[in-house]
Order: structure tokens, then sequence, then C-alpha cells
């Protein structure tokens, strides 16, 4: 059985918001995915209290700057997490 996830992708700066993970959970319910994963550098303590929207649960990918990265950042790594009872 194949699943499909959406991507929500943070800009490098700023926080993302409880609003920001609620409507794009929202958008991945209305376009028929099975999770979404968030992707940001920095989230707001509420957001860890969001699990998801009905069936579509929350991952998120805490974005860190590589030790090596340039001055303007662009390299960077992913801290990995799963996507549990997907």
């Amino acid at each position: 059985m194949e699943k499909r996830a959406a991507i929500f992708i943070a800009p490098e700066l700023g926080t993302v918001q409880r609003a920001d993970l609620a409507e794009a959970a929202r958008e991945a319910a209305d376009a028929g995915f099975d999770a979404l994963i968030a992707c940001a550098f920095n989230f707001e303590a509420h957001t860890t209290e969001f699990a998801g929207l009905g069936n579509v649960p929350l991952c998120r990918h805490c974005r860190l700057p590589s030790p090596t990265a340039g001055v303007d950042g662009r390299n960077t790594t992913l801290q990995a997490a799963r996507i549990k009872d997907w």
C-alpha cells in the first residue's frame, strides 16, 4: 500500500507557530496526504502539543546548521525522526 507525505518547509528565519502547523495539516488532509513532515530551524514550544489533524499525523524535523556550513548556512542537515504507527 502506497502512502504519501506532505512536506512543510519553514523559512530559515522565524519560528514555526502552532497555527502554521495546523494550516499545513489542514491542507495536507484536504489534498489526501497520509502524513505531514514539518522541517524548520525553530518550533514554538506550543507546537509540541500538536500531533496532527484527523488521520494526518505530524512528524517534526529540526533543521540543524551543519558545523561545516559556510557563512550563508546553505549546507544543513536534518535530525532524523519517525512517524509512529504510520
